[in-house]
């Protein structure tokens, strides 16, 4: 799940909308870290 935090961090400088294919992994990272 950490490659994916970068490749969000990429998405978020590109302002391109493939976020939520990130998104739901950054999801369970949240839960994870709850």
């Amino acid at each position: 799940m950490e490659g994916c935090q970068g490749h969000y961090e990429l998405l978020q400088l590109t302002n391109r909308t493939e976020e939520g294919t990130c998104e739901e992994t950054d999801e369970q990272r949240r839960i994870n870290d709850a």
